[in-house]
């Protein structure tokens, strides 16, 4: 299992993209926001509800100053790569094209407030 990727190793490096300032990021042509679910379904991981298969590609909109955040020593692609995971980055595109959120925003519990 430890050559394997999991829905908590693709939340940790969502997380920490997000955390560092990222402002856009998809995983396998599937764009994260702020409603995206990421879950273990068996052995298959799905983002948004969609199965993703591997190899798996995180894309972000981000500086350089935030890919040396997540290529730091200690940290979590660090930590992956120590356990057998093959992990690649490339910063070297000078423009990344980022897919459009295809799923729909549910406002449920959203309340109108009085004023």
């Amino acid at each position: 299992n430890k050559y394997l990727v999991h829905e908590d190793d693709l939340l940790h490096v969502v997380n920490e993209l997000f955390n560092a300032g990222a402002e856009a990021i998809s995983i396998n042509g599937h764009r994260v926001v702020g409603s995206t679910s990421i879950l273990c379904d068996g052995n298959i991981i799905r983002v948004n509800g969609e199965i993703v298969t591997v190899p798996i590609e995180i894309k972000a909109i981000c500086s350089k100053v935030i890919v040396n955040t997540l290529i730091r020593p200690g940290g979590y692609l660090q930590l992956m790569a120590d356990e057998g995971v093959v992990v690649k980055i490339d910063d070297t595109r000078e423009s990344v094209t980022m897919p459009k959120f295809n799923g729909v925003y549910n406002f449920t519990h959203l309340v109108r407030g009085e004023g």
